[in-house]
C-alpha cells in the first residue's frame, strides 16, 4: 500500500507533505489515513489519487 502511494506521488509532493496527508484528519475516515493501514488500502490509495490529481478546467 505505502509502495503504491510512492509511485503516486508527484515530484513536487515532498516527504513531509506526504507524511502530513497521512498523519492529519481525512474526511473519507474520520481519522489519520496512516490510522487506517491494513483496513482501508485500497480507500487510502484512492483518497490520495484524488489528493494529488491535477485539477482541470475547462
Amino acid at each position: 500500500m505505502v509502495g503504491a502511494i510512492l509511485k503516486l506521488r508527484p515530484a513536487c509532493l515532498s516527504n513531509l507533505m506526504l507524511c502530513y496527508w497521512l498523519t492529519r484528519a481525512h474526511v473519507d475516515f474520520g481519522c489519520a489515513p496512516a490510522q487506517r493501514f491494513g483496513h482501508d488500502d485500497a480507500a487510502i490509495v484512492a483518497a490520495f489519487r484524488r489528493y494529488v490529481e491535477r485539477v482541470r478546467h475547462g
